[in-house]
C-alpha cells in the first residue's frame, strides 16, 4: 500500500478510481431510461385516476432505484474479477466477494447513486457556466446551440473528472481506516516482553531487601 501511494501522487485519481468513474457513468447513462420510463408510468397512472398519490410513489421510486441496480451491477463485477481476474483485486475491495450482496456492496450502491447527482450537478454548473458565452437561436418554440457539441463534451468531462475524484476521495478514506485498524491490531513491541523478566526481578529483589532497583543497574 505504501508503494502505490509513493509512485502515484495522492492528489490524482488512481486507474481504479476512473475506472469506477466510467462505470458508474455507463450505469447512470442506462438508468436514465430506467428511471424515465418508471416516472412517466406514476405520471399516466395518475392521470388515469386523477390522483397524485402515484406519480409521487413512482417518481420517488425512480430517484431511488439507482441504488438497487448500482449496488447489483458491482456485485457483479466485483463477482466476475474474484472469479476470473483475482489478481486485479486490490486492498480496498475488501474480503472474498459473496454470492448475494453485503453491506459493503449496498454501500457501493448508495455512494455510486451519491457519486451520480453531485457530478451531474456539477455537470449542469459547468453547463451553465458555458451558456452565456454560446450562440443561442430560437427557432420556433425550440432553442439550438451552434456549438452544442463542444459545450457537451466539456459538461461529460467534468462529469467524469468530478466523479473519479469522488471515488478517489473514497478509496483514500479506506485506506485511512484499514491502516488505523492494522495499527490496533499490531502486537506490541519485544522490548517490552525482553524488560518485563528484568523488571520483575528487580522488584522481587526490592522487596526480599537484598538490593534495590539503582543498585541492580550498576
Amino acid at each position: 500500500m505504501t508503494k502505490k501511494r509513493s509512485l502515484w501522487p495522492v492528489w490524482l485519481p488512481y486507474p481504479s478510481s476512473w475506472l469506477q468513474a466510467l462505470l458508474i457513468l455507463l450505469l447512470a447513462s442506462l438508468g436514465t431510461y430506467c428511471m424515465r420510463a418508471t416516472g412517466l408510468f406514476g405520471l399516466r397512472l395518475s392521470e388515469m385516476i386523477e390522483r397524485p398519490e402515484p406519480f409521487l410513489f413512482f417518481g420517488i421510486l425512480a430517484l431511488l432505484s439507482p441504488i438497487v441496480w448500482i449496488t447489483l451491477c458491482h456485485h457483479l463485477v466485483h463477482l466476475a474479477i474474484a472469479r476470473y481476474l483475482p489478481s486485479l483485486r486490490s486492498g480496498e475491495m475488501g474480503d472474498p466477494v459473496k454470492t448475494w450482496p453485503d453491506l459493503m456492496s449496498w454501500w457501493d450502491g448508495l455512494y455510486g447513486w451519491m457519486v451520480a447527482a453531485l457530478s451531474t450537478m456539477v455537470s449542469l454548473g459547468v453547463f451553465v457556466l458555458f451558456l452565456p458565452s454560446m450562440e443561442v437561436d430560437f427557432v420556433g418554440d425550440r432553442p439550438y446551440l451552434e456549438s452544442s457539441d463542444a459545450i457537451a463534451s466539456v459538461a461529460g468531462s467534468a462529469w467524469l473528472i468530478c466523479a473519479a475524484y469522488l471515488y478517489q476521495l473514497e478509496t483514500l478514506v479506506q485506506q485511512r481506516i484499514r491502516a488505523a485498524s492494522q495499527a490496533q491490531t499490531m502486537p506490541k513491541s519485544p522490548k517490552a516482553s525482553v524488560n518485563t523478566p528484568d523488571v520483575e526481578l528487580n522488584r522481587l529483589r526490592t522487596q526480599m531487601g537484598l538490593t534495590t532497583i539503582k543498585k541492580y543497574k550498576r
